[in-house]
C-alpha cells in the first residue's frame, strides 16, 4: 500500500534527519537531500521518489485512503498533498458531491492557486469544471470505421455521412430526451 511505504519512508527518514545533526554544517535543503539519500539505498525508489512517498504524509487520511486503493493516481496524490489540510478536506468533499477525481493538470492548477491564496469550493469548481467544458473529443479507430464504409471513401466523406446520419437521429430521437 502506497500510505504504508510513505509512512515507512517517512519514519526512516526522520530518524535519519535527527541523527547527529548539525545545523553549522548543512543547510536544511541539503540535509533533507541526504536523509532521502540514504533512505533510497537498499529500496527500488530514487531519492525524489522517496520525498514524493514522505510528502504523500501531509494528505488527510481520506484522499489517503483513496491513493491506496487507486482511485487517485500516485502522481495525482502527490501533487494534492501540497494543498492545506482545509482545502483537502473542501477538494474531498467536492469530489464526493460530483463523483470526480482530479486530473493530473486539475491537481497541478489546484496546488498553484493554493500557493497564491487559500481555495474556496468555487476556485475547486472552477478548475474541476474548466477541463470538461475545453475539449471533448470522440475518438473511433478507424478500422471500426471503414467496415461500414466502401474502401474508396476518405476521411472527409465519412465525417459528412456520420454528421449526418447524426442528424437525421437527433430529429428522429430528440436530443435531450
Amino acid at each position: 500500500m502506497i500510505s504504508e511505504k510513505a509512512f515507512a519512508y517517512k519514519m526512516k527518514y526522520d530518524a535519519l534527519k535527527r541523527q547527529g545533526k548539525r545545523s553549522d554544517l548543512t543547510s536544511c535543503q541539503v540535509g533533507k537531500k541526504l536523509a532521502a539519500e540514504e533512505v533510497s539505498q537498499n529500496t527500488g525508489d530514487s531519492t525524489r521518489q522517496i520525498l514524493r512517498y514522505i510528502h504523500l504524509t501531509e494528505l488527510i487520511p481520506e484522499m489517503l485512503c483513496l491513493a491506496d486503493n487507486k482511485k487517485i493516481p500516485f502522481n495525482t496524490a502527490v501533487e494534492l498533498s501540497y494543498l492545506k489540510l482545509e482545502e483537502q478536506k473542501l477538494l474531498l468533499q467536492y469530489m464526493n458531491n460530483h463523483a470526480m477525481v482530479p486530473s493530473m493538470k486539475q491537481a497541478q492548477e489546484l496546488k498553484q492557486m493554493s500557493k497564491e491564496q487559500t481555495l474556496t469550493y468555487l476556485e475547486i469548481d472552477q478548475i474541476c469544471m474548466k477541463e470538461k467544458t475545453e475539449k471533448f473529443q470522440v475518438k473511433i479507430p478507424a478500422k471500426k470505421l471503414k467496415q461500414y464504409f466502401p474502401e474508396t471513401y476518405t476521411k472527409n466523406q465519412m465525417e459528412e455521412i456520420i454528421f449526418m446520419l447524426l442528424e437525421s437521429w437527433v430529429e428522429r430521437e430528440g436530443k435531450n430526451e
